[in-house]
């Protein structure tokens, strides 16, 4: 009886070791995401849109980074925010004001970011990669 209840024991250990590394792999992806949605809201803020694109994943279409060299970005504001421990996916609506050096008039667009962990690459992908401007 003795050892029943000690393999019980043991088991039972095992069980919470388990869950608790898998717990602390997602607080450590989604530190990663935060990381992530930092070093990104910061490339686009100072117009490093080459940067900014390498988040990207490559489901999408490159974009012609040489158009964008008029463009100067005065504001990144988040809107919303949500993401998902169990899916590893986030969802970010920012609103990007800018202008063109051609036009020199202020103007906003609406990002719709798209978060998803890839467990290939061992970091976090946004689709599309780059406003629309």
């Amino acid at each position: 009886m003795f050892t029943t209840a000690l393999r019980f024991t043991i088991l039972l250990g095992l069980a919470l070791l388990i869950l608790a590394c898998s717990s602390m792999s997602n607080m450590s992806k989604m530190q990663k995401l935060e990381d992530s949605l930092r070093a990104y809201e910061g490339a686009i803020r100072w117009n490093e849109f080459a940067v900014a694109d390498e988040f990207g994943g490559n489901d999408q279409p490159a974009p012609s980074l040489a158009q964008l060299d008029n463009i100067k970005v005065t504001a990144y504001k988040v809107k919303t925010s949500k993401s998902s421990k169990e899916k590893l996916e986030a969802n970010q609506t920012v609103v990007v004001r800018y202008y063109d050096l051609n036009g020199m008039t202020e103007q906003s667009t609406v990002h719709k970011q798209h978060w998803r962990y890839d467990e290939d690459k061992k970091r976090w992908l946004v689709s599309p990669s780059l406003p629309s401007f």
